[in-house]
């Protein structure tokens, strides 16, 4: 059997029977008791709003799992391997926003030598677009003139004067871009 403590006794002995009022001797007793109660109740939304917010964080906090590089498989394979290490270094600088990170990591891509970013994969549904759309996007990767701001700038344009048939084809943003792809 469980015993009880006394709070809890008390709790159950005045508050189960739903008396509609506190009166005479219990008024004081029942404005402690309803100060417990409130105390209770944010200590709960607190605690319920602390579990909500480990369960949102990111499935990979700091990156991809020990072992696993943060440049997808495709594209580590045609790399240089000076240039693959310079990008696993950018994605491990913990110091870096995440906009750093991608302004870094384009800085090396539009640097790479032609015969280098011809063998790099295109991007999920790229192929499926129509051949004009895909040289325009392949010049503004390798225009040099360009920063990170006015690349993402011109991408957006592209991409958002394709016809919807040809939107559903491409995948989402990356997380930290603009999601206002329809």
């Amino acid at each position: 059997m469980i015993e009880l403590n006394i709070t809890t006794k008390l709790f159950f002995r005045d508050f189960v029977r739903f008396e509609p009022s506190c009166l005479g001797s219990r008024k004081r007793w029942c404005a402690e008791n309803e100060q417990e109660i409130m105390i209770s109740t944010r200590l709960s939304i607190l605690a319920l709003a602390l579990i909500g917010a480990a369960l949102a964080r990111p499935q990979f906090p700091g990156g991809p799992p020990p072992g696993m590089s943060p440049v997808p498989p495709p594209i580590a394979a045609v790399l240089p391997p000076e240039t693959l290490a310079r990008l696993e270094a950018i994605h491990a600088d913990s110091s870096l926003s995440e906009l750093d990170k991608h302004k870094a990591i384009d800085e090396i891509m539009v640097n790479l030598p032609d015969e280098v970013a011809d063998r790099i994969p295109p991007p999920p549904g790229f192929a499926q677009l129509p051949a004009d759309v895909q040289s325009q996007l392949k010049t503004i990767h390798r225009d040099k003139s360009l920063d990170f701001q006015g690349r993402q700038a011109a991408i957006r344009g592209v991409l958002d004067n394709l016809a919807p048939e040809y939107k559903r084809l491409l995948p989402p943003p990356p997380p930290g871009f603009p999601q206002h792809r329809q």
